[in-house]
């Protein structure tokens, strides 16, 4: 909003930004005087407003706690009386919600979903939530790769895990009733980026770019899709973290399925 021309002589009853949270000062300063009321949506436990890579890089994570002028407000006593929190959410299943839930929200966000249905291709897909130890897999360490890091024996073992479903009949039509059913997200670009590569390497009995998309997970906050690939990317000996030690970080990767 803060981008557009036509707010700059016109006022309205109401303004509603949303994410608001992920808003510098200066957007949400544009739309706020625009309205004679404003109702400010978002979501302090998300990503923060992005500062730049001037601002902030891998190894000196500024942006990991920096607090939004919605934070400010959010969890500042003051305005206690004109802020509430929307506790139920239709996205997640409820193994993913409460995981979300318990770790982000204090056990508060409660999950609306009626559906029970789970897609139960391989031993991978049994749990709503899966993790795939790698340890003793080749070339799973990361490198880096300029301001960014890879990490190809995850790629390729996600690539290898959508093979799998590739010769898989049920799953294909079940895949096909939701679009873009099936997202790939890391913290680092270039790793999306290498796992993008080689998925336009392979051969698929579908057509990949309708079925698969891929992204970082700074790109996919509000986004979301049936079954979501996180690569986390990260493996040294020195346990650094880098960009996925954020919690607000980790809470967006989490709660995209």
């Amino acid at each position: 909003a803060g981008r557009n021309t036509a707010l700059e002589s016109s006022y309205f009853d109401l303004v509603i930004i949303d994410e608001a949270a992920r808003a510098t000062p200066g957007e949400l300063a544009i739309s706020m005087q625009r309205g004679r009321k404003v109702l400010l949506v978002g979501d302090h436990k998300q990503l923060p407003p992005f500062l730049g890579y001037n601002e902030f890089n891998d190894n000196n994570t500024k942006a990991n706690k920096y607090e939004s002028e919605f934070e400010y407000l959010a969890t500042n006593k003051a305005f206690e009386n004109v802020s509430t929190m929307l506790d139920e959410q239709y996205r997640m299943a409820d193994e993913i919600c409460g995981l979300i839930s318990n770790v982000f929200y204090d056990g508060k966000l409660k999950s609306s979903r009626t559906d029970s249905s789970t897609y139960a291709i391989n031993n991978i897909f049994d749990k709503r939530v899966s993790w795939i130890d790698l340890k003793d897999e080749h070339n799973t360490a990361e490198q880096q790769k300029k301001y960014s890091f890879i990490n190809k024996g995850e790629a390729q073992a996600i690539v290898n895990i959508l093979k799998s479903f590739n010769q898989n009949e049920d799953f294909l039509k079940t895949v096909f009733s939701s679009e873009i059913p099936i997202g790939i997200i890391s913290a680092y670009s270039a790793q999306a980026e290498r796992i993008g590569n080689i998925i336009r390497q392979e051969t698929w009995n579908f057509d990949h770019e309708k079925v698969i998309k891929i992204g970082t997970v700074d790109s996919y906050q509000g986004e979301e899709n049936s079954i979501i690939f996180l690569s986390l990317v990260r493996s040294n000996l020195k346990q650094i973290a880098g960009f996925t030690s954020s919690l607000n970080r980790i809470n967006v990767s989490l709660s995209r399925a």
